[in-house]
């Protein structure tokens, strides 16, 4: 597994006791995901007491930097542990669902045994369910899973349709009337692969796993995620996903638009909007279309800057 420079330090066996031991601890100065990964990473140490420590630590990991951890990208072998440690918490393994690092056999194993509302969130990994009929299957097995999500199982994990990777016209329909004739498998397949056009009917979607599709889109633009994060008609899981993304989060007309769009979850928008600009800032503490308690963080950070000048 490879780590980074921070976890290396603490978790290397040239690493000294003394420093080891504090990480094991969870004491080190490190960020959450990098905590995670270094406790983990100990409770396979050769020194007994290491060990015996950063089992109990990741056990008893902070609830909410635990949390926090799993909102950035992690190695699969990370995520596998903290999936068996936590196996009975919800929330920790909503987290681990939408991880981007997790891996299928992972994602099979929670699904096995889910609640009603984790197997729907599981069913929003449209791409895996695609790709990886072991996850459906267990989906499938699940006795929590809905009737209705069995039947979307049942269009996963069939093979039969055509692929509409490189629709650039339709000579004999408009797009329109084509789509409405397709099975959800099917606008799933389109939005995963389909062109602009495609991209733009689908992500308005009534059915949130087509929409949010078409945000795994290989050739889905900035263009048109500025375009949708300034959009009052997108879906809060929509703007969710969109700032997930680390690649779209360099922009910072995307950060903006996410700020101010009414749809994004507040704590979202606290979050991002730590990184906007002084005249950008000063527009939404003005703003009385902006909720109040995010004008008034955007006051503070105002007096935080002009403070530090």
């Amino acid at each position: 597994m490879k780590v980074n420079k921070k976890v290396h330090q603490v978790v290397s066996p040239e690493a000294s006791l003394e420093l080891r031991l504090c990480a094991a601890s969870g004491e080190a100065e490190l960020a959450p995901p990098d905590m995670l990964t270094a406790v983990i990473l100990l409770t396979r140490d050769a020194d007994p007491e290491i060990k015996k420590t950063a089992t109990a630590t990741l056990k008893n990991f902070p609830p909410m930097e635990l949390l926090a951890a799993l909102e950035e990208k992690l190695d699969p072998a990370i995520l596998k542990t903290v999936t068996r440690v936590y196996k009975k918490n919800p929330a920790v393994l909503a987290r681990i669902i939408t991880n981007p690092g997790t891996g299928n056999e992972t994602l099979a194993t929670i699904a096995k045994s889910a609640s009603a509302f984790l197997t729907e969130l599981i069913s929003e990994q449209t791409e895996r369910l695609c790709a990886s009929k072991e996850i459906a299957l267990a989906l499938a097995a699940n006795p929590e899973t809905s009737d209705d999500l069995l039947l979307r199982i049942k269009e996963f994990t069939g093979s039969d349709y055509d692929d509409y990777g490189e629709i650039e016209e339709c000579e004999n329909e408009n797009l329109y009337q084509m789509v409405t004739r397709m099975t959800v498998a099917e606008k799933m397949k389109l939005a995963l692969k389909g062109n602009n056009e495609a991209r733009g009917l689908l992500i308005k979607d009534s059915n949130r796993i087509v929409s949010s599709s078409v945000l795994k889109n290989p050739k889905i633009t900035d263009e048109e995620i500025i375009r949708l994060t300034a959009s009052t008609s997108a879906t809060d899981d929509l703007l969710r996903q969109v700032a997930r993304e680390k690649e779209w989060m360099k922009s910072m007309q995307i950060k903006q638009n996410l700020v101010t769009n009414p749809k994004t979850p507040l704590a979202i928008s606290i979050k991002l909007i730590k990184s906007l600009d002084k005249n950008t800032l000063e527009k939404i503490a003005k703003s009385k279309n902006i909720p109040h308690s995010l004008a008034s963080e955007a006051r503070k950070i105002l007096i935080l800057k002009k403070k530090h000048g």
